[in-house]
C-alpha cells in the first residue's frame, strides 16, 4: 500500500502497465550523461565557491588573531618599559637625595676594620658642649 495516497500497490502497477511504451532516442544516454556531468560541474563549482570563501575567511581570522596577539604583546612591552623608566627616575632622585645628605652631613672616616669602612656620624654631637679630657687642667701654673 502506498502510504502517501493510500492506494494499493497493485492498482499503481496496473496503471503503469497500461501506459504506452515510449521509444527513447538513440542519443538519450549521451544526453543524460552530459546533463549529469554538467549538473555535477555546476554543483561542484558552487561548492568550490563556498569552500574558497570559507577558507579566505579562516585565513583572515587567523591573521587577524595573530596581529591582535602581537599588538597586545607590543603594548605590554611598551607599558613595562614605561614602568621601568619611571622606576629608574625614582631611584635616580633617591640617589641624588642621599648624595645631598651625605655631602652636608659631618662625618669622620675612621678607617677599615675587617674589610668594612668605618665612618663616624658627627651630627648628634654638633651643638653639644665640648667634652674635656680629665687630664686637662686650664691655666695651671
Amino acid at each position: 500500500m502506498n502510504d502517501r495516497h493510500k492506494i494499493p500497490d497493485e492498482t499503481i502497477s496496473e496503471a503503469l502497465r497500461e501506459l504506452p511504451r515510449i521509444e527513447t532516442s538513440p542519443d538519450f544516454t549521451r544526453r543524460l550523461v552530459a546533463r549529469a556531468e554538467n549538473a555535477e560541474s555546476e554543483r561542484t563549482g558552487t561548492t568550490h565557491g563556498w569552500r574558497l570563501a570559507a577558507a579566505a575567511a579562516l585565513v583572515v581570522a587567523l591573521f587577524g588573531g595573530y596581529y591582535l596577539q602581537q599588538h597586545n604583546k607590543a603594548q605590554r612591552a611598551i607599558e613595562e618599559r614605561q614602568a621601568l623608566v619611571e622606576r629608574q627616575e625614582e631611584l635616580r632622585r633617591d640617589l641624588e637625595e642621599i648624595r645631598a645628605r651625605v655631602a652636608t652631613a659631618p662625618t669622620l672616616y675612621v678607617g677599615t676594620a675587617r674589610n668594612v669602612d668605618v665612618v663616624l656620624d658627627l651630627e648628634p654631637w654638633i651643638g653639644q658642649p665640648a667634652v674635656r679630657p680629665a687630664s686637662y687642667t686650664p691655666n695651671r701654673q
